[in-house]
Formats: C-alpha cells, sequence, structure tokens
C-alpha cells in the first residue's frame, strides 16, 4: 500500500526520475488489476458448492 501513498507524489518528482514515475503508476495498475482478478475469482471459490446445489 505505500506505492499507492505515493501514486500522487510521483509526477512531482525533480528531473531524471523518470523511470521511478514509470515504476511507481505501473505497480500501482498492476495491484489495481490483481484486485480486480481476486475479486472476480474469489466468489466462485467461496461458493462453488452453491453453483453446483
Amino acid at each position: 500500500m505505500f506505492v499507492s501513498a505515493m501514486l500522487p507524489i510521483a509526477p512531482a518528482l525533480p528531473a531524471g526520475y523518470e523511470i521511478t514515475v514509470v515504476v511507481i503508476v505501473f505497480q500501482s495498475l498492476i495491484e489495481l488489476l490483481g484486485m480486480i482478478a481476486y475479486l472476480r475469482w474469489m466468489p466462485s471459490r467461496l461458493f462453488a458448492d452453491e453453483a453446483t446445489a
């Protein structure tokens, strides 16, 4: 979660830190996509018995 807190600060970093901005934004996007995938996958695991009943 530390990286998500850094997201608003990323564009304000000084010149020479462009790769840092890319890494911060990319990691935040990967975390978001991971959470979305997890939220779509988890209900099917939790309620698998109800779907077959």
